[in-house]
């Protein structure tokens, strides 16, 4: 059984802060350094049932071999191979040729910093929006720092202790968080 991505915005300007770095024009973008990247930090987003899938001719594929034999892939293959293209289509586009490496993984990484904080805006006014600001606030605990890490966000109940949290986690697992526990019970 296949899952869904998360934080595929956040993912992929740490992979676009990161290839950006590197040697190279805009082929330093291709969809299959992108997948190798983006597998070295979260292997586990292509994978399904346990099994790897592999890029073969820019797309995501179950076996390769299964599609020279001319084998139908599964329809999840279409969701993972268009994620990358995405990403593609986005650190292509906001990347400047003229600009040196490391001017350009700057830009990646001050756009990774907003996304950051555009997070901990969202989740705050989900809070208040739902009645729920006044017992709970949100922390982020790595705006600027860990750049290759995805960032953290700490739910606190101001009912207990500052020193104990209810829930720490990525932007989309707060957000499951905050619907499925908080939202809810209300």
């Amino acid at each position: 059984m296949y899952r869904e991505i998360t934080d595929i915005e956040e993912k992929t300007l740490q992979v676009a802060y990161f290839l950006s770095r590197r040697k190279g024009g805009v082929s330093k973008f291709s969809i299959k350094n992108i997948h190798r990247q983006w597998c070295q930090w979260w292997g586990d987003d292509f994978c399904v049932d346990g099994r790897k899938l592999k890029i073969f001719h820019n797309e995501i594929v179950l076996s390769s071999s299964a599609v020279k034999r001319g084998e139908e892939q599964p329809e999840y293959c279409k969701y993972y191979t268009e994620v990358l293209l995405n990403a593609q289509e986005k650190i292509i586009k906001a990347y400047h040729p003229k600009m040196t490496g490391r001017e350009n993984s700057n830009l990646f990484r001050k756009r990774l910093i907003d996304c950051r904080r555009n997070h901990g805006k969202a989740l705050r006014k989900k809070l208040k929006k739902n009645g729920l600001s006044d017992r709970y606030y949100i922390k982020h605990n790595s705006y600027t720092r860990y750049v290759c890490k995805l960032g953290r966000y700490i739910l606190h109940d101001n009912t207990q202790s500052k020193d104990r949290y209810c829930c720490i986690g990525t932007y989309d697992e707060m957000c499951k968080y905050i619907d499925d526990n908080l939202i809810e019970k209300k």
